[in-house]
């Protein structure tokens, strides 16, 4: 019994850590990830990562619809072993999911980088501080703060914005 409390526990202290480090977990909608795609620009042997990914769900996208390395970070431990697990069942060598706190991950061979993340600055520094010249950042949602987005697609006024930028 105290082992089935530990367990639950310890899951459900991953979900609240991951929650406050970057945002609550609310998946992108699947209808999005075509306006993702097309903003990103991939090209071959580029890399995309997405900075909690959740169940992995664009990151299966990607990697799907394009010729470039998708990973994803997650933090929350139920949502990385569904993204984990979810990898195997496609079969796809392009795909990747890693365990851990996005922050401490070195982004420096990113090529584009997908977030979903409400007013952290923490971020933004991040990102800076790390891609190299030319890296695009897309943050669906939110805008990043202090950055000046290339583009804001947002085309109808029920579709969500998602924004582009270069560093």
């Amino acid at each position: 019994m105290i082992f089935l409390f530990l367990v639950i526990f310890i899951i459900l202290l991953t979900v609240a850590i991951s929650s406050s480090s970057l945002a609550p977990w609310v998946p992108c909608r699947k209808k999005d990830f075509k306006r993702v795609l097309n903003l990103a620009e991939l090209k071959a042997e580029e890399n995309f990562f997405d900075l909690g990914c959740g169940t992995g769900g664009l990151n299966i996208y990607i990697a799907n619809n394009s010729s470039a390395t998708s990973t994803g970070i997650e933090l929350a431990l139920p949502f990385f072993l569904i993204s984990w697990i979810r990898s195997f069942l496609y079969g796809n060598d392009k795909l990747k999911f890693k365990y851990g706190n996005l922050y401490k991950y070195n982004l420096k061979n990113a090529d584009v980088v997908f977030i979903f993340a409400a007013g952290r600055k923490q971020i933004g520094n991040k990102l800076k501080d790390e891609l190299k010249s030319g890296s695009r950042v897309i943050s669906y949602t939110f805008p990043i703060e202090e950055w000046e987005a290339l583009e804001i697609y947002k085309p109808t006024q029920n579709d969500i914005s998602i924004y582009l930028y270069k560093v």
